[in-house]
């Protein structure tokens, strides 16, 4: 692995130096100057498990993790969030890409939550020493921030949980075809397949991912195990993540807190950035 990774940083340098970053179906919105993601100025690979995770990391002072969305997410889809949140001056803000995802190895694991739990828990460690952390998390990233603090709650002190609420089996597709995630963006997929350790391994990767989702039931049984803060968010428009499936999860966790973002749709601090800065904000500075 280690001579791969050493291949990939010299055949991406150009790429990262040159390159603008995209999210998919970006269209005219820029994220963030910084190319969150593929940021090889401040990025490295650390070993968890069977693969290797990028991690970026930015500043000093107390741990804050930033954990991105699934299938097509990334890390830059989170820039106006994470410049947001590096503006505070107090945070070490720590970027990482879910397995499968950009830079991040692929491995040869299932899919599952506890699976995202056991590769970011080694990894946080590191990086901190062992202190406990805030994470903020979109979507599939909510979900993964969750895991961890139901399997490690001494890692996890609070979470910002965006675009995520209770599920039933069956809410999400089984399958997805990744030619028709590049007929939706192709610039985007060709640049996520350049970052790739393992490109032409994506469909396999797509397929076990929804095949996972599709299964999934996440009700009391799991969102009751959560002894830490938790600040539910949703667009009011959030069509992956029902405002109600939000609320019913807000009401299962015991220390929870929620916030409905208005006039946005389920990646809410791009529709809506001041409101939803206004309700993360508040929230991580409670001490």
């Amino acid at each position: 692995m280690k001579k791969i990774v050493t291949l990939l940083l010299v055949s991406t340098l150009t790429l990262a130096a040159t390159a603008q970053t995209f999210y998919f179906t970006q269209g005219e919105r820029k994220g963030s100057d910084t190319p969150y993601g593929n940021n090889i100025s401040v990025g490295q690979y650390i070993a968890t498990d069977d693969i290797s995770m990028w991690c970026e990391t930015y500043d000093e002072g107390d741990p804050l993790v930033v954990l991105h969305g699934g299938g097509v997410g990334c890390a830059y889809e989170m820039g106006a969030l994470i410049d947001s949140l590096r503006a505070q001056k107090r945070f070490r803000v720590i970027v990482l890409a879910t397995r499968g995802h950009g830079r991040t190895g692929l491995g040869h694991k299932h899919m599952s939550l506890e699976q995202r739990a056991r590769d970011f828990a080694p990894v946080i460690r590191q990086l901190t020493g062992g202190r406990m952390v805030r994470i903020l998390g979109f979507s599939d990233g909510a979900y993964s921030a969750m895991s961890v603090a139901i399997n490690y709650p001494q890692l996890v002190e609070r979470v910002v949980a965006i675009g995520a609420g209770t599920l039933n089996a069956g809410a999400m597709p089984r399958e997805v075809n990744v030619k028709d995630w590049e007929a939706l963006d192709k610039r985007f997929c060709d640049q996520q397949k350049k970052l790739m350790l393992e490109p032409d391994r994506w469909q396999e990767f797509a397929s076990d991912y929804m095949e996972y989702w599709h299964h999934l039931n996440l009700g009391n049984d799991f969102f009751s195990q959560i002894q830490c803060p938790v600040l539910f968010m949703s667009g009011d428009r959030d069509d992956h993540a029902p405002v109600q499936t939000v609320v019913d999860a807000r009401r299962m966790t015991p220390r929870s807190h929620l916030s409905i973002i208005p006039d946005a749709w389920h990646t809410c601090w791009l529709d809506n950035l001041p409101a939803t800065w206004s309700a993360v904000k508040g929230f991580i500075n409670d001490k």
